[in-house]
């Protein structure tokens, strides 16, 4: 008896202990060799919905899908303020501004971080964009069309580089300076791929709505149709 209740006491302990952390189902051939633990979920107040997402050091910054930019607490999701810009379903920040790009659109937007006024614009090429990250000197998108991600310029415009995600449909993505990290929605996955767009690993998702991508450091941030963003950190 007294075996049995010390089991049960080293199971319960394992159990607190993984409180937040995601394992992986070891029969699934698509498993991860790493896990990740989630660090918080936040509401997003007002009841927005996150479509794609960047982080400015101080805040997180979303676009819905087709709306203007909004500043959040990433601690509560309260609102910390809203731009007036063209509708935008895409958004980075390059560690001053803000860079915003139309639903389906061609043109790349350069933003005032502060009161939303344009800074410069660039006309990429044919093509239906959405999704931004910007990693210095370079602006990643990617264009549904044709299921790639682009490495784009920002003083020309001209495509520095692409290559065509390993998942079905890109839902968001984020470039954490030396791995591509992707979001497809349908099957609850992220892509991590190499700058080439070779595989790496595959992570299944904390929720069943996922959608946009962000990375700060050893952080990923992810949005949720929910309303919610939720706080990954990779092992």
């Amino acid at each position: 008896m007294m075996k049995y209740f010390s089991l049960l006491i080293i199971v319960f302990s394992f159990l607190i202990s993984c409180r937040g952390r995601i394992f992986n189902n070891p029969y699934d051939p698509d498993r991860d060799e790493r896990g990740y633990e989630i660090l918080s979920v936040v509401n997003i107040e007002g009841g927005r919905i996150p479509f794609d997402l960047t982080f400015s050091g101080d805040s997180i910054w979303i676009v819905q899908e087709s709306s203007t930019p909004v500043s959040l607490n990433y601690s509560s999701g309260s609102l910390i303020r809203e731009l007036t810009t063209q509708p935008a379903s895409g958004i980075a920040y390059d560690n001053s501004n803000l860079w915003i790009i139309g639903k389906d659109s061609q043109e790349l937007i350069n933003i005032s971080i502060i009161n939303g006024n344009e800074i410069k614009g660039i006309r990429l090429s044919e093509g239906n964009y959405n999704f931004l990250d910007y990693k210095a000197p370079y602006i990643y998108t990617a264009d549904k069309l044709t299921n790639t991600i682009l490495t784009i310029d920002p003083d020309s415009g001209a495509v520095i580089s692409s290559f065509r995600s390993p998942s079905f449909s890109i839902d968001g993505f984020c470039f954490d300076g030396s791995e591509f990290w992707i979001l497809e929605r349908s099957e609850r996955k992220i892509f991590v791929t190499d700058i080439e767009g070779n595989l790496i690993n595959t992570f299944r998702t904390p929720t069943d709505t996922p959608t946009g991508l962000a990375s700060s450091e050893n952080i990923i941030w992810m949005g949720d149709q929910a309303g919610k963003i939720i706080k990954l950190r990779f092992d």
